[in-house]
């Protein structure tokens, strides 16, 4: 296995995490989403001058859990 991911999902599994982090970000859940989150995750955000966005890379699953549920209720 060439993969860079430490081992691989099947397809309902990949579903049930996809159904489980969309359900936390629209409901605002930012604990449920740091349960979600691999605890190296750092978020990049890119505005494009349009909208808003982070200034510098977030780390951590709080603050990025807590960057993207604030995100979300500005969509």
């Amino acid at each position: 296995d060439d993969s860079p991911w430490p081992h691989r999902a099947d397809s309902v599994a990949n579903q049930a995490l996809l159904g489980a982090f969309a359900q936390a970000l629209t409901s605002g859940d930012v604990q449920a989403l740091v349960e979600l989150l691999a605890s190296n995750v750092r978020l990049y955000s890119d505005g494009g001058g349009a909208v808003c966005a982070v200034p510098a890379p977030l780390d951590g699953r709080l603050r990025v859990a807590q960057a993207l549920v604030g995100f979300a209720r500005t969509w």
